[in-house]
Formats: C-alpha cells, sequence, structure tokens
C-alpha cells in the first residue's frame, strides 16, 4: 500500500497539536487540570473587570473600585498567560521550533508499507520504521499518526486519504502488519534518488556497537552541555533560581521539622513544594554530571531511539552543500548551515546543529588524527560560508 500527498506546515502543526492534547497518561492529564486550573482566575479578572467597566459607564465609581482594578487585570493577564504556554498549539509549535525540519520536509512524501516497515520519503531523504518499532496508530479528526516509543513518528493529514474507508484500510493493514501480517511486497526501488548521490569530498564508513555508541554519546552530549547553544537564557535563569530556589525548601523543611510545638501536615506539604520546584529548576544544572547524561543515553537505547546508528554499517557522504548519511536502508541530508559547532576529541568528532540534534562520528572512521581534525576543520570551513 502507498500513500501520495503534500504535507504543509499548517496540516503538521494541526495533527502535532492534536499528539499534544491528547489525554494519556499522567503528564497530559495534568495539563489540562492546570489549565482548567488557571481558566478559574482568568474568568473571575474578567468577570470583575467587566463588572468594573459597567460601574464606570453607567453606576457611581468610588475610590476603593481602583484598588481593585490592578490586582483584577494582573489576574487576568497572568492566568491567560498561563492558559496560553499550556495549550497544545504553543507546544506542538514549540516542538516544530527544536525539530526545525529542512525545507524538503514540507512538501511531496510518500508512505509506503513494506516488508522492511513503513517506509517515508521526501525529498532526497528515505526513512524506515521497523515494524518492530511501530507502537501505535492513532486516527483522530481525519489524522492518522504513527508512533514509537519515542512518541510521534510520522503525521499523516486528511489529505493523504481520498477517503474514510481509505484511512480505515491503511490503519488495518498497519495494525495487521504489527501483529505478524506483514506486507511481502518490495518497494520500488527509487534509481533517481540513488542517481542523485552527491560527489563527495569526505567518505566516512564505520559500525557502531551499542556500548561504543552509547559512550560516545555520553561524552558528546557532556560536550554540548558546555556551549551556548545548551545555555539558553531560560536555562540560565532556572539555573540561578533552582539552587536558591532548593536551599530555601531545605531550610524551611528544617524550620517546620524543628519548631515546637509541631507543624501541621500543610506546613509539610508547603515546604515539600518548595523543594520539588527546586530540583526541577535544578535540571539543567543535573545534565552537567556524567552519570546523568548516561542513564539519559541507556534509556534512549533500551526506547529503541537509537536503532537506526546500530543497524548495521554507515556510511557518511560530505561534500560543499552538506552531508549524506546512509545507514539502515535510510537516507537523510544536512546543509552545513544547520550546523552549529564542531568538537573533535580523542573519542570521535562530533558536529552540533542548530536544531539540538547531533552527529557522531568514532575515531575509528578516520585513518588517523590528522585525518579527524582536517574534516572538522572542513565542516568549520563550510558551516561558516
Amino acid at each position: 500500500m502507498e500513500l501520495r500527498y503534500n504535507l504543509t506546515r499548517d496540516d503538521y502543526l494541526r495533527g502535532l497539536s492534536l499528539h499534544e492534547g491528547r489525554l494519556k497518561g499522567p503528564l497530559s492529564v495534568l495539563r489540562l487540570a492546570a489549565r482548567l486550573l488557571f481558566l478559574l482566575p482568568a474568568g473571575v479578572g474578567a468577570g470583575g473587570l467587566l463588572m468594573l467597566g459597567v460601574v464606570r459607564v453607567w453606576g457611581e465609581w468610588e475610590e476603593a473600585f481602583t484598588w481593585v482594578l490592578g490586582p483584577l487585570l494582573a489576574m487576568l493577564l497572568l492566568s491567560a498567560l498561563e492558559v496560553y504556554l499550556l495549550s497544545p498549539r504553543r507546544r506542538a509549535g514549540r516542538r516544530l521550533r527544536v525539530n526545525r525540519p529542512d525545507a524538503a520536509f514540507f512538501g511531496p512524501h510518500v508512505v509506503t508499507l513494506t516488508a522492511e516497515g513503513v517506509t517515508v520519503r521526501y525529498g532526497d531523504n528515505r526513512l524506515v520504521l521497523p515494524w518492530g518499532q511501530l507502537t501505535e496508530i492513532w486516527t483522530k479528526k481525519g489524522f492518522c499518526l504513527l508512533y514509537t516509543k519515542s512518541g510521534p513518528w510520522e503525521v499523516l493529514p486528511p489529505c493523504a486519504f481520498e477517503h474514510g474507508a481509505q484511512r480505515e484500510a491503511f490503519a488495518a493493514a498497519l495494525h495487521g502488519a504489527v501483529s505478524g501480517d506483514v506486507p511481502w511486497e518490495a518497494e520500488e526501488q527509487d534509481v533517481e534518488a540513488a542517481d542523485r548521490l552527491p560527489q563527495a569530498e569526505i567518505t566516512l564508513e564505520y559500525t557502531w556497537e551499542t556500548a561504543e555508541l552509547c559512550r560516545v554519546l555520553t561524552q558528546a552530549n557532556l560536550r554540548y552541555v558546555h556551549t551556548r547553544l545548551f545555555w539558553t537564557p531560560v536555562r540560565i535563569v532556572m539555573s540561578v533560581l533552582g539552587p536558591v530556589v532548593l536551599l530555601t525548601g531545605i531550610l524551611t523543611g528544617i524550620g517546620v521539622g524543628t519548631s515546637i510545638p509541631r507543624e501541621g501536615a500543610a506546613e509539610w506539604l508547603y515546604a515539600l513544594g518548595i523543594v520539588l520546584l527546586g530540583l526541577a529548576l535544578c535540571v539543567p544544572l543535573l545534565m552537567l554530571l556524567p552519570p546523568v547524561l548516561r542513564f539519559l543515553v541507556s534509556r534512549q537505547e533500551r526506547k529503541g531511539a537509537l536503532r537506526s546508528m546500530l543497524d548495521g554499517p554507515q556510511r557518511e557522504l560530505w561534500w560543499s552543500g552538506g552531508m549524506v548519511s546512509l545507514h539502515g536502508g535510510e537516507r537523510e541530508t544536512a546543509r552545513w548551515d544547520q550546523v552549529a559547532a564542531v568538537c573533535s576529541e580523542e573519542e570521535g568528532l562530533f558536529l552540533f546543529r542548530r536544531d539540538n540534534k547531533l552527529h557522531v562520528f568514532p575515531a575509528k572512521a578516520f585513518p588517523d588524527r590528522a585525518a579527524q581534525e582536517a574534516a572538522a576543520e572542513y565542516a568549520r570551513s563550510h558551516m561558516q560560508k
């Protein structure tokens, strides 16, 4: 089965918004509860301002009303801001800004169900999701979202299907493949895409071992958190306020525990809330600890997020326009203007992209350290053009 459609930015955002607004898991329920909680003071503030406006126009204004106007206006604005920050549309837009897909992502897409899995082709890119990695198929308002353990993998808009029956047949085929009824048809080879491989100036070929990949990724992420790319204004503010809030919560807990007479449960909950808030604000600082990064990388490996890197030999083609990654039947293209920093270490070469993605190349991919340094200099010279 094959689907051809044109993916637009608006359709993709709508699909992501449906995912962000989906009630699945405790975190999504908490977000919805928080939105409803902030809607209440927003309604109170709007109602109070409306009443004051009526009094101002048709009633008798008193001096005391002036003191109420400011708090009501602040309540309305702050609550409306919190509701907006928690809205699915805003979170979907933030996810899109962080991912920053290349220009070819929005345009013609071809989705094919083959024996190896779900294949998606757009531009010169070819991505494959093996059937064992597909965890869920969710349809909503004409959209069809394919999930892995890491989250949504592909968003199929309503225009991908000619009618509802085709969408149901597609979902049924996916469910059947996950259950073991795998399509036997082979995907039609894109000969033109193979012929469009650039004339490489640098070619890297290597194979990852699981332990080696986890070690190199840990080192690369440790270098990443020491760059300006990681330290955004929000993370800087969190890192400054986190220790202060955490210390305040600890001192408050000590005060509650040593007070005479003993405090009640409400005071303990108040101190615990401050400590939890401080710990949440200290998350960027925790990223500086190698054990934390090792745990996060190993967790990604268990979730299958590193599957494509471990799936056989890796081949990288570098030319003046960017990089082409060929691995596990997949093909991805990246431009040099997407690369923000280059780091050459004993473990290998790391390229940090502006969309928070990472390219890692082990030291064994280069003949010697001089070749690795030359490749790093080649990347730096082209990313600055």
